[in-house]
This record gives C-alpha cells, sequence and structure tokens, in this order.
C-alpha cells in the first residue's frame, strides 16, 4: 500500500508499525477476497469496493481514509494493481510509477515532466499520461475500465521533506476543470503553457456512470479499539447512470474554487445555533472575498473550520477536549483553535436549497466519541478559504453523492436523527 497524504486533513498513519500493521491486515483482506466471486457491473450501476482504514489515538481520534485499487492495460491479465487514497480533495488520478507503465502499450505521454520541469500536486516529478485504467476489487479483478483517462504518473520521489511517491485517486468534481491549476497545466505561466488541449478531470468523470455515491462502513465496524490501527472492507463506491433514490435535492458546487464545495450555512453546537458563519461581521472584520465553503472531504476526521470573524473559536464552549496534534503543526499552520466532543449540526447547500444534518458522537464507538469539531481562527487544512471541512465524521452518517454530469453534490442520511 502506499500511504500518500490527503489535501484536506492530516494522514490517518504516521509511524512504520502502524503502516506495517495495516500491509498485513490488508494482504488477509485480499486473500479472502480473491476466493469470493466478483458481482458483474449491472447496465444501471456498478459497485466499487473500498478498504478504511482507521486509528483512534493522538492525532488520529477518529480518524480514517479509505483506499481504491486500480491496475493498468496489460498484455496479459496479471498486470499487477496498485492501491490509491481515495480523496475528494483532490481532482487527478496520481499514480506513483511510471517506470510500471512505460513499456505497455497504449500509454501517451501528454507532458514530459522531467523535460518541462513540473510536478504533481504533492511535489513528485510526473509526467501526464494518456491511457487505460481499470478499477479493481481488492484482490485485482477488474471491476469497470476507463479507456482514456488522462492521469499523472510519478518518475520519481518528492522532496525531503516526504520522499515518498504521491498513490491518488482524486475524486473531487470542479466548475469548471480548470479551476485548479493542477488540472490545467495549460496555464500561461510557464512551463505550463501548451501542454494539453483542455484541464485534466477526475477519473470518475471519464466512465458513462456520472453519479458516484460514498456509502463507508457503519462507524462501529470501521473503527477498532484506542490505540489500534484497523482496516475493514465493507465499505464501496457506487456509480450509477441515473440519479439514485433518497436524494431529495442536490446542490450546486462553488464555481471556480479548486477544492468540491458547497456553501457553509449554519452551526449548531450542543443546543445552541451560533453566529457562525453568517451573522453580522465585527467591525473590525474586512468585507468577505470569497464564500463561506463547505469543502467535501469524505475523508479524515472531525469537523473543522476556519472562523476569521471570531463567532465560535474565541469562546467557551460545552465538552471541551484537547486540540488534535497537528493544530500545533508549522505546516499548514493552524492558529487559536478550540476542540469539542459534544454532538453538532450542520446546514450546507447552495443559493437555493439547503440540507441540515447532526452529528452525534453518542452513535459512534466510545474510543472514537472524543473529538466532533475543530474551530480555529485560521485552519491550515482549509487552504486559506473562509468556512468549514465537514469532514470524514459527515461521511459516516451520510452517503454522499457526486453528479460529475452536472457539478452537484447530494447528502442522503444513513442513521436516524437523534431525540431533541
Amino acid at each position: 500500500m502506499n500511504f500518500s497524504a490527503p489535501s484536506l486533513h492530516a494522514r490517518v498513519f504516521v509511524s512504520s508499525e502502524h503502516k506495517a500493521a495495516i500491509v498485513q491486515q490488508y494482504a488477509t483482506a485480499a486473500a479472502i477476497r480473491s476466493k469470493e466471486k466478483l458481482t458483474a457491473p449491472s447496465p444501471d450501476s456498478i459497485q466499487i469496493p473500498l478498504t478504511a482504514v482507521s486509528l483512534n489515538e493522538g492525532d488520529g481520534r477518529g480518524s480514517f481514509d479509505a483506499y481504491i485499487n486500480i491496475s493498468f492495460q496489460g498484455p496479459t491479465s496479471n498486470t499487477p494493481f496498485v492501491t490509491l487514497l481515495l480523496d475528494s480533495g483532490n481532482s487527478t488520478l496520481i499514480v506513483p510509477s511510471w517506470e510500471s507503465i512505460q513499456n505497455l502499450p497504449g500509454y501517451t505521454v501528454l507532458a514530459d515532466g522531467t523535460k518541462d520541469g513540473f510536478t504533481e500536486p504533492w511535489g513528485c516529478p510526473a509526467n501526464i499520461v494518456m491511457g487505460p485504467i481499470n478499477i479493481t476489487d481488492q484482490s485485482g479483478n477488474t471491476v469497470c475500465s476507463i479507456p482514456n483517462c488522462v492521469f499523472y504518473a510519478c518518475t520519481g520521489p518528492g522532496d525531503a521533506s516526504d520522499p515518498g511517491r504521491t498513490a491518488n485517486f482524486g475524486a473531487a468534481c470542479l466548475s469548471p476543470w480548470s479551476a485548479s491549476g493542477w488540472n490545467n497545466p495549460t496555464n500561461p505561466k510557464p512551463p505550463y503553457n501548451n501542454l494539453l488541449t483542455s484541464p485534466m478531470q477526475a477519473p470518475l468523470s471519464y466512465l458513462s456512470y456520472p453519479y458516484a455515491e460514498f456509502n463507508y462502513a457503519p462507524a462501529m465496524e470501521i473503527y477498532g479499539s484506542a490505540g489500534t490501527p484497523k482496516l475493514t472492507t465493507s465499505s464501496s463506491l457506487v456509480l450509477y447512470t441515473t440519479l439514485p433514490a433518497g436524494y431529495a435535492t442536490t446542490f450546486s458546487i462553488i464555481k471556480d474554487l479548486a477544492w468540491m464545495a458547497l456553501t457553509a450555512k449554519a452551526l449548531t453546537i450542543g443546543a445552541v445555533r451560533t453566529a457562525w458563519p453568517a451573522g453580522p461581521p465585527p467591525p473590525s472584520a474586512p468585507p468577505p472575498l470569497t464564500p463561506m465553503v463547505a469543502m467535501i472531504d469524505t475523508g479524515g476526521g472531525p469537523v473543522f473550520l476556519s472562523d476569521s470573524d471570531g463567532y465560535v473559536c474565541d469562546r467557551p464552549w460545552p465538552d471541551p477536549v484537547q486540540n488534535p496534534c497537528w493544530t500545533s503543526d508549522p505546516d499548514p499552520k493552524s492558529t487559536d483553535c478550540e476542540s469539542i466532543s459534544g454532538a453538532i449540526a450542520i446546514t450546507l447547500g447552495d443559493d437555493t436549497d439547503s440540507i441540515s444534518y447532526i452529528i452525534d458522537p453518542s452513535l459512534f464507538p466510545p474510543s472514537v466519541q472524543n473529538l466532533t469539531l475543530v474551530m480555529c481562527k485560521v485552519n491550515g487544512y482549509m487552504r486559506n478559504l473562509r468556512g468549514m471541512n465537514i469532514g470524514g465524521i459527515s461521511a459516516l452518517v451520510n452517503y454522499i453523492l457526486v453528479d460529475y454530469k452536472n457539478c452537484r453534490v447530494g447528502l442522503k442520511p444513513k442513521l436516524p436523527a437523534p431525540a431533541p
């Protein structure tokens, strides 16, 4: 497995001991899966198995990530598969090794990273390549194929601070795709000019199944005991040809933003409807330059937000807990943080509609009931944007649907709402 860093939250695993434990668990799960019969795709939907990994101590209080497998189109059926981080904070496919595909037929280098001096988003030198990608199950059996995917293929490691190679399956939808410079190396700023004829896209957007639904296993299944890394294989990504049932409405993704996001509209802590994010700004507050975003992060842990106007981060709240370690990291830098473990409610949407949902930690295992919300004056993982990251914890209480055709996101509750 390649333990690449996500873009919008801290790493789940840092120690080599925890990584080794997950690699061993993954090998065991793959051996079991290899004996199961693969379900053939239907004309209306495709179910792609995901591997969820979690760690419940220190920085990992409630954090988890999901992994997806791909393989390349080789001359034989036994081309090795690669495990990639499924990341809704990224909108491109990044594979760790150009060397593993450079001699395979059907792959065209559209831009030479070494020659043109550019990197993929995490800093590895990389080629931009077009060619077939197979999405597989945990044992390498093909579930579906993307004939002409355009993606990054790393040609070397990153810098000294992170010398590994990136392995990332971007799942974000952008409006337009050129909103991110990483998708748009045709940017006139050298050396990115004239490399591609059109922006790169997330891999799932190339398929004729435009609706992708993230369906994670229950929290009780994803999380293990405190201090123990855990792997589970019962989560899935389901692709549909038409909008699946249960989504009363979907919401327009904020345009011209490099990260997939809706509009943040309200936050309730316990029984208190806070003034965040749209209350009267303090007299000293500058006029807002960007929308109040709600980043759709399908991995990670708690909800966190940047509160530059000081509505919530500088006052006491019930159920205070120690801040996670990443709030003290110099890169990305976060300031003036407060954390709680109590229930919260979030309202998000677009200019015409909204949806509200509750995150009640009492519905989670005891080992991850100690962190639901991190409020900072500036949160480094918000990428200098005003607003919140709804966190992987939101993907445990909702199905999350990405509509690549119409640039929309939908949420559908998974858990019954707790009594008032």
